[in-house]
């Protein structure tokens, strides 16, 4: 129904025909009150716009649905265009037709729809009979009680509407830049467990858990991404391992909090960086796109470490965040260690847990808030715990082989191992092929294959050395550090660098150079009382080898075909099967048992 009017309230009055009905001459708008003096328009101007219908309902107790032709190109297609929802605590409810004006920039036109039923029967179906039509998802039904029934749930179902992006917005890109950053710290843990015997289900039923597991040990490695002094590595051992875990978790996260509340101060700008901030072609460090002439420019810096990064678009610069968020990573964690940890993560400490679940019982990731860790917009420190089996699906054992052992700069800082390993040091008797004398050696190496042998007095100087070296180990990260000159003591040279930004001690014979990190320089330091032990004993055997050597070199010139000598060796009576000694004597020498 489309009432006649020479103003722009056509909005106004088709709302007036809708509660004022006339049985004639409905077109005229004589035939109905002022819209004024029965409606509240003060909250609204004309020509009316979708826009400010929300507040004409408010000041007239009325709910509107709005219904538009579709521009597909289909004409007679009727499809909602704007659903109140208000519907249900509105006495009245007006449903209105818009009709867009063909010419750009000029308002559409309001009219009243007196039967819904009537206008969109034809494109819901063939059928003649009339229709109960819902005026929000156009679904239609035989029976005005059935419609009732309906709408109670579609009032609650079909709440939201599909709006897609403007033309200037239509493109999906990346916007979450400070995901471009590295989290300040992360950690990666460990568990494990013992099988023990289920003593409560023995003897119960035929088909049970007879054992169970129960975790003994863990271990957590802290990687900051800023700074190597504040990553460390700590394990446990004990029934109580899980809550000393989550305990350490939550002083780590406190620790974290001090960190991030703590604001360093921009570095000073370098001639290269002045020149970058006022290039008028950089682009902003942040998003990567280039500055308007009206955009404010400032200079975005780490405020963990004050380095400067680049220019930024001012709104750029305070959305760009140190995360709160330090992930605790767990191969397998879903399908084995949450089951251990998941109690003590919501009970030990106050905050919410968050959980992503796959079933029940297993967990994609869940996140433990910490409480009382907010800065000043309310953000508080959170406990991320992942999966590292969602991204790679191996054991731990293949991951590690695809590795070269070279590469392993984290855990050989950190472990001194044996031969099998990463490094080794090992303390022997040197028995020369061509020499009848014998001396002790202290023999060091690495993975590469390196290897070197120190006599007891290199040895002995290396110790002695023990305050120079620690001493510098200790300043290297500083800034101006004196370098020490290399220290020589017969053969061996101890030379002072710098590999990887980490401090390294160097050690040369002219035969081969042997570098040592600062974790493995103080292991070996630790060793030293018992290494001299070792190097006493040794020394005090020496005579007896040196006399053992002789015989069986004698023994073994004797004999035509070398060989034989190893035979003509174990033949004397002076050699004894069971002495490790003659046995390994035999071995070095020879090469044969």
């Amino acid at each position: 129904m489309n009432v006649r009017a020479k103003d722009n309230a056509c909005f106004a009055w088709a709302v007036v025909a809708a509660l004022y009905p006339s049985a004639r001459h409905a077109d005229r708008k004589a035939q109905y009150p002022e819209f004024t003096s029965v409606l509240d328009v003060s909250l609204i101007e004309f020509p009316m716009t979708l826009d400010q219908i929300g507040r004409f309902e408010r000041g007239n107790d009325v709910s509107i649905n709005v219904f538009v032709e579709d521009d597909d190109g289909k004409r007679g297609v009727i499809v909602p265009m704007r659903l109140t929802d208000r519907k249900h605590d509105r006495h009245r409810h007006v449903t209105l037709l818009y009709v867009p004006d063909g010419r750009a920039g000029q308002p559409g036109h309001f009219a009243w729809i007196r039967d819904l039923s009537r206008l969109v029967s034809a494109q819901l179906s063939k059928k003649q009979h009339q229709k109960y039509i819902c005026d929000r998802c156009l679904h239609y039904f035989a029976t005005a009680e059935r419609l009732a029934a309906h709408a109670v749930d579609c009032g609650i179902i079909n709440d939201c509407a599909i709006i897609l992006p403007s033309e200037e917005d239509k493109l999906l890109t990346f916007r979450n830049f400070k995901r471009k950053e590295r989290a300040p710290f992360v950690v990666y843990a460990d568990l494990e467990c013992t099988l023990e015997k289920n003593e409560d289900e023995e003897g119960t039923a035929n088909t049970g858990a007879y054992q169970r597991h129960r975790a003994f040990s863990v271990g957590y490695y802290v990687r900051c991404a800023y700074d190597e002094s504040l990553s460390t590595y700590r394990s446990y051992r004990g029934e109580n391992c899980v809550p000393w875990f989550v305990g350490e978790l939550g002083d780590l996260a406190r620790r974290v909090k001090a960190i991030l509340a703590s604001d360093a101060p921009m570095r000073d700008l370098t001639p290269e960086q002045r020149e970058e901030l006022g290039d008028a072609t950089a682009l902003c460090y942040v998003c990567r796109k280039p500055f308007a002439a009206a955009d404010t420019r400032v200079c975005d810096h780490c405020h963990l470490t004050g380095r400067y990064r680049g220019p930024a678009h001012s709104a750029c610069n305070l959305n760009y965040k140190d995360s709160h968020v330090i992930p605790v990573i767990f191969h397998n964690l879903s399908g084995y260690d949450a089951h251990f940890i998941i109690e003590d993560v919501a009970n030990a400490f106050e905050g919410s847990v968050e959980l992503l679940p796959l079933t029940k019982k297993r967990y994609i990731a869940f996140t433990k808030n910490v409480a009382n860790t907010e800065d000043g917009c309310g953000t508080c420190v959170k406990l991320r715990f992942v999966d590292l089996y969602k991204f790679l699906s191996a054991s731990l054992d293949t991951l590690a082989s695809y590795l070269d052992k070279s590469h392993m700069r984290i855990l050989r800082r950190r472990y001194n191992l044996s031969r099998t390993g990463y490094k080794y040091l090992e303390i022997g008797i040197g028995v020369p092929p061509t020499l009848d004398t014998v001396t002790v050696h202290v023999a060091m190496g690495d993975t590469t294959g390196k290897k070197i042998l120190l006599n007891a007095e290199m040895w002995k100087g290396l110790v002695d050395s023990r305050a120079i070296v620690c001493d510098y180990l200790t300043r290297a990260n500083g800034e101006h550090v004196i370098v020490p000159p290399p220290m020589r003591m017969d053969d061996l040279t101890i030379r002072f660098a710098s590999s990887n930004g980490q401090p390294t001690i160097r050690l040369d014979i002219p035969s081969c150079r042997l570098a040592l990190f600062a974790p493995t320089v103080r292991y070996l330091y630790g060793l030293r009382h018992c290494a001299e032990r070792v190097i006493a004993t040794m020394a005090s055997v020496v005579g007896r080898v040196e006399a053992k050597l002789r015989v069986f070199k004698h023994a073994a010139a004797g004999v035509e075909d070398p060989s034989d000598a190893p035979r003509a060796i174990r033949d004397r009576k002076d050699f004894d099967n069971n002495d490790l000694l003659d046995c390994e004597l035999l071995v070095v020498v020879f090469g044969n048992i």
